[in-house]
């Protein structure tokens, strides 16, 4: 399990960027790592200076997810913003809810129930004043969900899942081009297309077994200069499968 030093909860109401499903959301259960139990860490702190948290995780670059319930927090529409934002660099509440433009005391709900999931972890605190301050990072940069636990999901599930993979991948991309990113005639580093191809279904295998592993050698990579690069693809039958 992670380690519940997390950052002490102020104000654990919604506002109006906050989705009414946490309407019904009683968080986490009870002696799960609440962010609102303030612990000190056991290691000295100089002010102001960062320290990494003694047996911290180290962060992977790929992590393939246990269950449907992370994966709902992962295409929450503010979880899953907090998960993107954090996955490069880390940051703290303050700077996350800056980022997304989100007040720090609406975000603290959602930082404890990814906590909850093991989807983010506090990488280093500091002290500033009386307050330890933390700084949070996701358990990888990447992850997935393997076959063998979407194959177990309700139609309902899938269905809300990949709508909104679709809103967050949608949202990306009007971010990179809103703030000039990437113009709307880019062939060369960035691009979108859709295609429909007329495949065998062992054809269809191949090619997902194709496209999987491009991805998955690209994903192992670790140039120095290197930026977020987002992927999202979507592969189904064009129509019901012939009797």
């Amino acid at each position: 399990m992670l380690d519940p030093r997390h950052t002490p909860v102020t104000d654990n109401t919604n506002d109006d960027n906050t989705n009414d499903d946490d309407a019904n959301d009683t968080g986490p259960p009870e002696g799960a790592g609440d962010a609102r139990k303030r612990r000190e860490p056991s290691q000295a702190h100089a002010p102001g200076e960062w320290q990494p948290v003694e047996g911290a995780p180290t962060q992977p670059q790929h992590y393939e997810l246990v269950s449907i319930a992370q994966y709902r927090q992962l295409t929450h529409p503010i979880r899953g913003r907090v998960l993107m934002a954090l996955a490069d660099r880390g940051g703290t509440v303050a700077e996350i809810a800056e980022q997304l433009g989100i007040k720090p005391t609406s975000l603290y709900h959602h930082f404890n129930l990814l906590l909850h999931d093991e989807l983010i972890f506090v990488s280093h605190t500091r002290r500033v004043g009386l307050v330890v301050e933390h700084r949070y990072t996701t358990v990888a940069r990447s992850v997935s969900l393997p076959a063998a636990i979407a194959q177990s999901a309700s139609p309902q599930d899938l269905v809300a899942i990949n709508t909104t993979s679709f809103d967050l991948a949608k949202a990306t991309m009007l971010h990179a081009y809103r703030r000039g990113l990437v113009g709307p005639h880019e062939s060369t580093t960035a691009g979108f297309d859709l295609r429909r191809l007329m495949l065998t279904t062992d054809e269809r295998a191949d090619f997902l077994t194709d496209l999987r592993a491009l991805l998955d050698r690209y994903s192992e990579r670790s140039t120095d200069g290197a930026e977020p690069f987002e992927i999202f693809y979507s592969a189904q039958p064009a129509q019901p499968p012939s009797p």
